[in-house]
Formats: structure tokens, C-alpha cells, sequence
């Protein structure tokens, strides 16, 4: 292969290097700039919020994006940008096995080799061979230009403890970690999560704030490790649709409405709509074919004037705000609205639900407590009060009991199913010697 001449940087006219330094600093730039052939259609709405996000400052962000949006593509990108920029000195590439992960760092390896844009740039990026370790390119590890590792890894291999020169991996990335197959077993997704916190989190020195992991997927399942990631307060993390729930696109360039009613009509026949939802909405469930829509749930607030509902732009604040804790700085004036109307609380009677656990170790299910609100005269039920514990059987008794007597409820409502008189006599006594106006229910 003839190689392409190298361009010294500091021979560039000044307004060709102030250029350069510029499209170097943005992920956005330099996709286009030195991957045309992967970037030769304009950036849609879809991939707005990915290129803000990567080239975004903080340590631990995540991404649940749509099928076939380019995920990976942009990911590749702000990596090289990485490499070349001196920006990491240690890349650590995991995916769903060893073999995924190593297929991607080599089309890594194969822009760095062979794109003309690069080479001409920034030279050849083997080691040369000058030097007393002559480092090349291997089959799954590599070196570039002599100061950066690329480690490939699949999930369950070695990532803690990981050092090179006296170097610890800065720059993680989890593409495609979950594999669909495997992430249905509850084993294997127990399995990704010991991982992850006993071995890959631990690669990074709780002192180093000069790292950065990245979290990009399409949601697989219902408890996948992604929707985890999503609510985690540590990561700041995105998750795009293609289209609401009418099948609007977000991104018509990306897919149609057409396109996306046609996909959805085609797993619905298959009995998979949960699949369309995932993969293109990252939605653990779908939200057409379930009983009860998110839009049928809003928070609301007791006061004076009765059963104040919040405003879906108010709710989505305190959303934000539980997840990054912190309120934002810019707040809508639709959001400073709180209550969008008021119900009458009068006529509602509380009830508490009750399903204790059979066992309290660790690996056990919680009890479960509800108390809700219902009133004949109309058809809101408001949840108060919606938890699980990990309570001994004394402890749980007394967390009803504690819960009857703090929201006024009127019936007391126990599963006793397999454990018959062993829970409903000690519920019921305990019930009788507190003296509350409540009823016992079986």
C-alpha cells in the first residue's frame, strides 16, 4: 500500500490549523470531515442529542438509542477523535463477547491504517520500529502511534486491575453489551451485574476524574442492565424513540411513519410488540397493547383545596430532578405550573395492601406495601404510598400497623396465600390490640 504523505501540523497556514483544532474538538465536525464515506448524509434529530452527549464533560454517560440509528458508527468516531488528539492513553472496548468487541476495534485499526485522512495527519500508527519494545499491531490488542492501547473485552474477562505503562484504562466503552438471547435468562443478567460492579467499575481509581465510560445499546428487556443505567444518578444517560405513541417520527430521514406502523404491524402479528417497543422506542413494554398507559398515571399533591394533579411539564422537572438531583437552572414557564385542576378529597377511603415475603435473606423478594385511595363517586385511584421491604415478620407486622395508623386506612388487606394462618392470626391480633378503626382483610 503506497502511503500517503504526512502533513506537518505546525507547517499548516494559522487559519488552516485554528480549522483543524476546531473540527478536532467536536465529535460532530470531525464524523464528516475524516469519515465521509461513514457520514455522507446530514446529522437528523436522533443523532443531535448522541453528539452533544459523548463530547459532553462528564465521566459516565449512557445511551439507549433506536435500532439501526448509527449508534455505533458515531461511537467509533469520538473514539478515534480520542486516539488522535492524545485525549486517552488506554481504550478498553467491551461487547457481548470477546470476538463483537475485537471486530470493532479492528475497523478502528482499518481507518487509522488506511484512511488517507488520518495518515496524512498524524503518519502511520504502528510503533515505530525504533523503539526498544517494537510494539505492532496484534490480533485482538494493539498499540496506536505508540501511546495508545486498544484492548478489546467480552463480558466476564478480566477488566480490574488492568495497567499498561503504569496506566490505567480511561476510556471505557460498553457497545452492545447485551445480548437479546442471553438477557433473558435471569442468570446471565445477574451474571453482566456482578460483573460490572465487582470488576469493571473497579477499573477506575476512585481518585481518577480523568476518565470516561460510555453505556451505548438498544433496550433487550425488561430488566436489562441498560434500563438500570438509565435511572442511575451516577450516569448521565438519554434514551431516544423513533416515534410517540401515535408513530410520529422524531427523525422522518431516519424512518417514516409509514415505515415505523409497517414494523410495528409486523411484530404485533408475530405476538411481539414489546419488541417493537424496545428496539425502537426503548420501552421495556408496549405501551399500546398494556391495560394501563403512562398517560392514565399522574402525580398529585393533597391540600386545601382538594386533590391537586401536577402538569406533565411539572412532573417531568421533578423527574429530572430526582435523577440528577439537583432542579435545572432553566425552567419553563409551562413547568412553574404545578397543578393542571383539582379533585374533590372528600368521599375517598384508604386501604392498605399487605404481601409479606416468605423469607428476608438476600436473594428473596420484598414484602410489598400499597396504600391507595378509592371513592365511589369517582374513578381516580390515588396511590399513596407504594413500597417494599426486606422486614422480619414482627418487623413487617408493625410496618402495617404503623402505615394503617398514618394514612387512616379502613380495611387492612393481607395475601395469605401458602402461608394461610401463620400470617392472618398475628396480623390480626396485632391489628385488634392497636385499637385502630380498621377492618381485616384475608
Amino acid at each position: 500500500m503506497s502511503q500517503a504523505p504526512v502533513t506537518s501540523l505546525d507547517a499548516l497556514p494559522q487559519e488552516a490549523q485554528v480549522a483543524l483544532a476546531r473540527v478536532l474538538s467536536s465529535t460532530r465536525l470531525f464524523c464528516p470531515a475524516f469519515l465521509p464515506d461513514l457520514f455522507s448524509v446530514p446529522f437528523h434529530e436522533l443523532h443531535n442529542p448522541i453528539l452533544s452527549l459523548i463530547d459532553s464533560p462528564y465521566n459516565n454517560i449512557g445511551m439507549a438509542a433506536p435500532r439501526g440509528v448509527g449508534k455505533t458508527t458515531i461511537l467509533q468516531a469520538r473514539i478515534l477523535r480520542a486516539i488522535v488528539t492524545g485525549e486517552c492513553s488506554f481504550v478498553v472496548y467491551c461487547s457481548a463477547t470477546e470476538t463483537s468487541a475485537a471486530m470493532q476495534t479492528d475497523n478502528l485499526k482499518h481507518q487509522l491504517e488506511y484512511n488517507t485522512n488520518f495518515t496524512g495527519l498524524f503518519g502511520p500508527p504502528s510503533i515505530s520500529q525504533d523503539t526498544l519494545e517494537k510494539e505492532t499491531f496484534s490480533k485482538r490488542s494493539w498499540v496506536a502511534y505508540g501511546r495508545c492501547l486498544i484492548l478489546p473485552r467480552g463480558v466476564g474477562q478480566q477488566v480490574r486491575g488492568l495497567l499498561w505503562r503504569g496506566k490505567r484504562p480511561d476510556f471505557i466503552v460498553f457497545d452492545d453489551l447485551e445480548d437479546r438471547e442471553l438477557c433473558r435468562s435471569e442468570e446471565q443478567r445477574k451474571k453482566l451485574r456482578t460483573w460490572y460492579f465487582s470488576d469493571v467499575k473497579e477499573t477506575v481509581s476512585k481518585y481518577d476524574k480523568g476518565f470516561k465510560r460510555v453505556w451505548i445499546d438498544t433496550l433487550k428487556h425488561q430488566d436489562a442492565f441498560l434500563k438500570h443505567i438509565l435511572t442511575d444518578p451516577l450516569w448521565k444517560c438519554i434514551r431516544l424513540e423513533a416515534c410517540d405513541e401515535e408513530f410520529n417520527p422524531t427523525a422522518p430521514s431516519y424512518m417514516t411513519k409509514e415505515a415505523l406502523l409497517a414494523e410495528y404491524e409486523a411484530a404485533q402479528r408475530m405476538g411481539n410488540a414489546d419488541s417493537f417497543m424496545m428496539e425502537y422506542r426503548n420501552l421495556p413494554t408496549s405501551s399500546l397493547t398494556a391495560t394501563y398507559k403512562e398517560r392514565d398515571f399522574r402525580y398529585f399533591t393533597l391540600s386545601n383545596r382538594g386533590v391537586g394533579v401536577w402538569t406533565p411539564a411539572y412532573t417531568a422537572l421533578m423527574r429530572e430532578s430526582l435523577i440528577t438531583r439537583s432542579l435545572p437552572t432553566n425552567i419553563s414557564e409551562e413547568a412553574k405550573q404545578k397543578f393542571s385542576h383539582y379533585l374533590p378529597a372528600g368521599g375517598y377511603q384508604n386501604l392498605l395492601i399487605v404481601d409479606p415475603a416468605k423469607t428476608i435473606t438476600a436473594k428473596s423478594a420484598d414484602s410489598a406495601y400499597v396504600v391507595f385511595g378509592v371513592s365511589e363517586s369517582s374513578p381516580y385511584i390515588l396511590i399513596h404510598y407504594a413500597k417494599g421491604h426486606k422486614l422480619a415478620p414482627a418487623e413487617g407486622i408493625a410496618q402495617a400497623i404503623e402505615l394503617v395508623r398514618t394514612y387512616n386506612c379502613t380495611h387492612l388487606c393481607v395475601e395469605i396465600t401458602s402461608l394461610n394462618l401463620w400470617v392472618a392470626e398475628p396480623y390480626r391480633q396485632a391489628l385488634s390490640e392497636s385499637g385502630l378503626a380498621c377492618e381485616f382483610v384475608e
